[in-house]
């Protein structure tokens, strides 16, 4: 493999895009943000001028942005990843597009069967790990698709993973986000209210802390969620770490409205994650005016 892209430059887009210089690949980015790609390009990354001129190059592209819409509108259109694909008989073996984002099951699918048209192959490659594991390249990907096209991807994919999980079929690998991001979610809610109880009776947080990790029952992320959460509380947190909080509310209000989706697709009953996704802004402690409640 020769070259490699990447699309979405965010929070944890941009390190993993940064993650793959220097491994002996040529690496182009996109984003619509200027910066982003400014940042890169600075770093030995040339900028591409869209996805389409991606897809005219490169050999595999990681995808990492928001949600469903962003993954089509990087797809579709005529300056899209879709419009830039090669012919089935050029020279350069056919194109790999990883998906990053956590989107729907069934945004996986319809696009996987309009790439293959096209004699593109997309995989879907969630992660999880946050900023911290894409910025030190321990990132968990979970990936679902054709066994062979994963062994293809994953020299790119552990670029930024220091676990890489191929799950099974299409749609195995966000299966596994939603999944996890079920327990995740679940974990934050109680340890929220273990909290707030362990405060009101005069316990204390620390000492709850203290006792919880000790036990096991209690993750760092539920720690440092807690900890974010007293600041807002005590009126000490800044604007930045609240704006990160109510950015982590809109993104865990899309991840269990899909968790849901994907219960109702197959028949398994969630109640408990139903109270968690109306609970989401009660657990990190900020409310987000309009947040949407799709479903």
């Amino acid at each position: 493999m020769k070259t490699v892209g990447f699309a979405g430059l965010g929070r944890i887009g941009l390190p993993m895009a940064r993650n793959l210089l220097g491994k002996g690949w040529e690496v182009l980015v996109y984003d619509i943000r200027e910066e982003a790609c400014t940042e890169l390009a600075e770093q030995g990354a040339e900028v591409a001028a869209s996805p389409a001129v991606m897809a005219s190059r490169c050999e595999h592209i990681g995808v990492c942005v928001r949600d469903d819409d962003d993954v089509e509108a990087v797809f579709e259109g005529v300056e899209g990843l879709l419009a830039g694909a090669r012919p089935g008989d050029s020279a350069v073996p056919r194109l790999i597009v990883s998906l990053h984002s956590t989107i729907s099951p069934a945004t996986i699918r319809s696009t996987a069967k309009r790439a293959a048209k096209l004699g593109v192959h997309v995989i879907d490659a969630p992660i999880g790990g946050g900023v911290d594991g894409a910025t030190n390249a321990t990132l968990t990907t979970m990936v679902g698709g054709d066994a062979e096209v994963f062994e293809r991807a994953r020299p790119v994919l552990e670029s930024s993973g220091s676990s890489v999980i191929h799950c099974g079929a299409l749609g195995a690998g966000m299966a596994a986000k939603l999944c996890n991001n079920l327990l995740g979610y679940a974990a934050y809610a109680a340890g929220t209210e273990a909290l707030l109880l362990a405060r009101a009776t005069g316990l204390g947080s620390d000492r709850l802390r203290e006792v919880t990790t000790s036990s096991g029952n209690m993750t760092p992320p539920v720690v440092s969620l807690s900890r974010s959460r007293e600041r807002i509380e005590d009126g000490t947190s800044s604007s930045e770490s609240t704006d990160f909080l109510k950015h982590a509310v809109i993104l865990a209000e899309k991840d269990l409205r899909l968790v849901l989706e994907l219960a109702s697709e197959v028949g398994v009953e969630v109640p408990s994650i139903a109270l968690v996704r109306d609970l989401v802004e009660h657990t990190f402690g900020v409310t987000v005016p309009g947040l949407r409640r799709d479903g």
